[in-house]
């Protein structure tokens, strides 16, 4: 057994590889979701403040916001989860999509609408 003083010397995250390490995150155990992570790191911040700049003028879906900025839903919906954990944007309500199921609408927070 580990004594317990040496039991959390090492750094818990070095398996990882550095491409794991990042921002915007990744799904670790996909090569596909990390090389896409990778792949979107130089237009992330922009794509972010696209996003947040429309939720500034209306509450949307996800599918709403891929639409309006003629982006896949793929790569609009992860930037709005970043601003979302980010304090940016919160929920507010619910809308029907175009296949006619529920989905949250997103809008930017009251201290950001207004910025």
């Amino acid at each position: 057994m580990t004594e317990p003083d040496t039991l959390f010397t090492h750094d818990p995250l070095a398996w990882l590889k550095p491409w794991q390490r990042h921002d915007p995150p990744s799904v670790h155990h996909s090569q596909t979701s990390m090389d896409a992570a990778t792949s979107i790191k130089p237009k992330a911040q922009s794509l972010r403040e696209k996003v947040l700049e429309l939720l500034k003028t209306e509450a949307l879906t996800d599918e709403q916001i891929a639409t309006r900025l003629n982006l896949n839903p793929s790569t609009s919906r992860p930037r709005r989860i970043e601003l979302t954990n980010m304090g940016l944007v919160q929920a507010c309500g619910t809308a029907k999509t175009a296949s006619g199921r529920t989905a949250q609408l997103w809008r930017a927070t009251p201290t950001n609408a207004d910025r």
